[in-house]
């Protein structure tokens, strides 16, 4: 009986700490100055990494985000983490409302781009979890991962003509792109560009909680036939929430429908979101047996890297 109650108390104890180290992760840490972090979702060693995109050149946006921007360009899903040299960026969706645009306003063309504004006390962030208000169309963002796919749950007001824009251009130089829808709620693609990786190449397939009400799918030459693609998926005027789950793979299409599959939540967010953190917790872990914001978090971002490779779930 002795030994079956100092068992419980143990599992008490390691399940507070481990609820401890999951609160103590801020994912703001390294954000600003030259730290070259980024504050969305990853789970340990994950190959998706969603997070907004606030600065798409020099080296202080070599992570696509910095601490001190108050424009946000769309969130896609890879991002590297503290490194001094810029890459990924790949695959970037922006809910917007109104009338749709197709440049994002790069640098300081923001009222004639996609791009928002946003406020930065609307913006918060925890161990696999990020949200923001994007302040020009009115629409709440919130953001979770999987180990291969991203989660995002939008949600727009009511009155006004509601849509996300795919961006296959964005953002370093594009080799190839390819987008095609393959039913009402869900599409597919891949971007093949050239930045530090000389030749990388993500492949997506995304799912939506709600049909389209249209389509637009506008391409554009890049070099001899290569197209540089961008799409337009239209959900009328009604407002409301609008789920996706976007599974990436580095291999092939097929590869990330697979990813998707095995992972799929069925849109099921917020659970994600709370088992993610569970994942953040196994990973974060004190250093020196010191609680701390700072050490904690530096331990979690030690884990981004490597990242998991190839195209299906390991088995």
């Amino acid at each position: 009986m002795r030994c079956a109650l100092a068992l419980v108390l143990v599992l008490v104890v390691f399940g507070i700490a481990r609820a401890d180290l999951v609160d103590d992760v801020d994912p703001f840490i390294g954000n600003g100055a030259h730290g070259h972090t980024f504050p969305g979702p990853t789970l340990p060693f994950g190959m998706v990494q969603l997070s907004p995109d606030t600065r798409l050149t020099g080296w202080d946006g070599c992570s696509g985000y910095h601490f001190s921007d108050q424009v946000i360009y769309g969130f896609s899903h890879t991002h590297l983490s503290g490194t001094g040299v810029s890459d990924y960026g790949d695959v970037l969706f922006m809910p917007v409302t109104g009338e749709p645009l197709l440049e994002n306003g790069y640098p300081d063309r923001v009222d004639e781009g996609y791009a928002s504004h946003f406020a930065k006390a609307s913006e918060r962030a925890s161990a696999g979890y990020y949200t923001v208000q994007l302040q020009d169309y009115g629409v709440r963002v919130e953001l979770t991962a999987t180990a291969r796919t991203g989660l995002h749950h939008y949600v727009f007001p009511e009155g006004r003509p509601a849509h996300v824009i795919v961006d296959l251009e964005h953002r370093d130089r594009l080799l190839e792109s390819a987008l095609r829808v393959v039913s009402d709620d869900t599409i597919e693609g891949f971007r093949r560009s050239t930045a530090w990786a000389r030749d990388q190449v993500v492949f997506f397939r995304a799912r939506f909680s709600r049909s389209f009400t249209a389509t637009q799918i506008v391409t554009g030459a890049v070099s001899g036939s290569q197209q540089n693609v961008k799409g337009v998926l239209s959900f009328g005027n009604s407002g409301g929430e609008v789920f996706i789950q976007v599974g990436i793979s580095a291999v092939d299409l097929d590869g990330a429908r697979r990813n998707l599959e095995a992972e799929w939540t069925g849109i099921r967010f917020f659970g994600n979101w709370r088992s993610g953190s569970c994942g953040v917790g196994r990973s974060a872990r004190p250093l020196h047996d010191k609680r701390s914001h700072q050490r904690t978090t530096n331990s979690f971002c030690h884990s981004t890297l490597p990242q998991l490779p190839g195209a299906q779930p390991i088995q």
